[in-house]
């Protein structure tokens, strides 16, 4: 997060004085924006084989087609960290000669 926010305030202490609701519609923005780059080098990556098979596609289509990472609900996140719990406690137990 940091870089994104470096690439456009050369300290921290610059994008601190934001109001809270400011920064977080530049963060939000930032983040899209990032995300769309990304997209932007995988679609030029990808370009040079749909060259070559005749599948080429504008990077608008290609845009289109990439669909966003669904964010975990409260319950699955909580799941996890449960698991991962589990298995940190069975590590030590294991460490200590336990089983």
């Amino acid at each position: 997060m940091y870089e994104l926010l470096l690439s456009r305030y050369h300290t921290i202490s610059e994008f601190n004085e934001f109001d809270f609701e400011v920064a977080i519609l530049f963060i939000n923005e930032t983040i899209k924006k990032r995300n769309e780059e990304l997209i932007y080098q995988r679609w030029l990556a990808e370009l040079p084989a749909r060259m070559i098979t005749g599948n080429q596609i504008s990077f608008l289509e290609f845009k289109d087609k990439i669909k966003p990472i669904r964010k975990a609900n409260d319950n699955e996140v909580k799941n996890a960290l449960e698991q991962a719990q589990k298995i940190k406690l069975k590590l030590e137990r294991n460490k200590d000669g336990n089983i």
